[in-house]
């Protein structure tokens, strides 16, 4: 049986070499394997230290790989360089995973996209609302509570990294609701853990299995963390599909 070991403040990075410390509030959510009951109480105290922790200390890798992915697919739409695509950014946090499309891929740099934001935590959309004309709206919301704030039939493209392991209740309907919004021929960009893809298999089988979208593309297994987090690796997948249809 595997055991858990408690995480300190320091963590070795893949170099062998000792990594920045962890904010007291990462150690927290760390050595709750990311299964904390209260994520948005957690991630209100780690918003400060959110990104210095995550891609400093911990060597976050996954919002790269899905941002990579994420471009490679908005740049081969049709209407890329024609009429203005939307993205949605489901459980954007503080903005990293769109700062990052527009910073290292340039979507978005030259009114090509727009991309709205929402997450569970105040304290971190405050922060992505100071990104200077990043997101064109930021709404507070609880992901599992259906239907979301938005109209069927929006969005180009919706994406999510890291959160999906942050629901547990309503698990199909929530899933649907990433359909829902989504333009028929729009994608999906999906980064769901390898430990987590039991809760997420069936209900991704329902909506290919009737047709409702396909996978077009899926990253190889990824590190989450390229630093050790408790000497024990957290594997991950970056999944897109495309919508061929409405349910």
């Amino acid at each position: 049986m595997a055991t858990t070991t408690t995480q300190t403040n320091s963590i070795s990075s893949k170099t062998g070499q000792e990594a920045p410390p962890l904010s007291a509030a990462a150690v927290a959510l760390f050595n709750s394997g990311f299964r904390s009951q209260d994520p948005e109480d957690v991630y209100t105290k780690w918003a400060a230290t959110y990104e210095s922790d995550s891609f400093g200390a911990l060597g976050f890798s996954s919002p790269d790989r899905t941002a990579q992915l994420a471009a490679g697919h908005l740049k081969e739409h049709e209407s890329y360089h024609g009429s203005k695509l939307q993205v949605l950014d489901v459980g954007c946090g503080t903005g990293a995973l769109s700062s990052i499309l527009r910073e290292k891929h340039g979507v978005g740099t030259e009114s090509d996209v727009t991309f709205d934001g929402c997450d569970l935590t105040q304290a971190m959309l405050d922060i992505a609302a100071g990104r200077p004309g990043l997101y064109q709206s930021l709404r507070k919301f609880d992901m599992s509570h259906t239907p979301w704030p938005y109209e069927s039939s929006k969005y180009d493209m919706v994406m999510c990294n890291g959160v999906l392991i942050y629901v547990k209740d309503n698990i199909k309907d929530t899933m649907i609701e990433f359909h829902r919004v989504l333009k028929v021929g729009g994608k999906a960009v999906l980064m769901i853990r390898d430990d987590d893809m039991i809760k997420w298999q069936p209900v991704l089988n329902f909506l290919s299995d009737c047709g409702a979208w396909n996978l077009v593309d899926e990253s190889e297994p990824l590190r989450n963390f390229e630093n050790d987090f408790n000497k024990e690796e957290v594997w991950c997948r970056i999944k897109v599909f495309a919508k061929t249809k409405e349910l």
